[in-house]
């Protein structure tokens, strides 16, 4: 295999990996405009090392906003401490 190939082959898959996290930033609902924009500046203009923070931070963002579902499904139930022990009377003192 040429020297050649490999280099293609890493800027392809650099390219392609650079595409995919800018069409994740795109479809997030947690950035305005110009945060996308210049996220996906960094992520073109320091390929790896945009490339690994601007990924990263698309990471967290996904995990907290799961487990802030995962809390919001538990608690729309409906059933509070007060209530699972004393049936028909609120946990917030109001009748």
């Amino acid at each position: 295999m040429s020297t050649d190939l490999i280099v293609i082959i890493s800027i392809g898959a650099l390219c392609i990996a650079n595409a995919w996290v800018c069409v994740g930033v795109l479809r997030s609902p947690w950035y305005s405009s110009m945060q996308m924009a210049l996220q996906c500046a960094l992520v073109w203009f320091l390929p790896v090392i945009g490339l690994i923070i601007v990924w990263c931070v698309l990471q967290s963002h996904s995990n907290t906003q799961h487990t802030n579902l995962e809390f919001q499904t538990q608690k729309d139930q409906g059933v509070g401490g007060g209530e699972f022990n004393h049936p028909g009377v609120s946990g917030s003192g109001e009748s």
